[in-house]
């Protein structure tokens, strides 16, 4: 069976002055880049699917279905929190919205815009053009990230 990698390693580099904050870390560049349109969804592993909901002008609205233990946060809650100096029993846990049914978590998203699943997976808003969005998946290199279809396809 022909089996090959669908996405690419992260990498690191040092904040510039032309992008990211020296005070918050490193800038992640690099990732999958995947075209999408509103209805059509992409999995990250086995168990979280993004859903491209709507794509309007300027904004488009994902869906983000993940097990209840794994938090979903906009990327720019995800730097408040982490940078918050709160006791670890303290931080808030997963919205509680994503529970039963797969209704997932819905969030609106613009152009270089992102949001965080878990501490190491970043999908990022990279363009949008018609009925298009281009969404960058920046996740470590043992998690598998695949369009739906072909994500069905090595399922079946």
């Amino acid at each position: 069976m022909l089996h090959a990698r669908s996405h690419f390693a992260p990498t690191i580099e040092a904040a510039t002055s032309g992008g990211g904050d020296a005070a918050v870390g490193p800038k992640r560049t690099g990732g999958l880049v995947l075209a999408r349109h509103a209805d059509q969804s992409l999995m990250i592993g086995d168990e979280v699917a993004v859903e491209v909901v709507e794509v309007r002008a300027g904004a488009i609205r994902l869906r983000v279905v993940a097990p209840r233990e794994v938090p979903v946060h906009r990327r720019e809650v995800f730097d408040a929190i982490r940078s918050a100096p709160r006791a670890e029993s303290d931080r808030p846990g997963p919205p509680s919205n994503r529970a039963g049914g797969g209704g997932g978590l819905v969030l609106t998203r613009h152009a270089e815009q992102s949001l965080m699943i878990g501490d190491s997976i970043e999908v990022t808003v990279v363009a949008m053009k018609g009925g298009t969005v281009r969404l960058r998946i920046t996740a470590p290199r043992e998690v598998p990230v695949h369009r739906q279809e072909v994500y069905d396809a090595i399922r079946a």
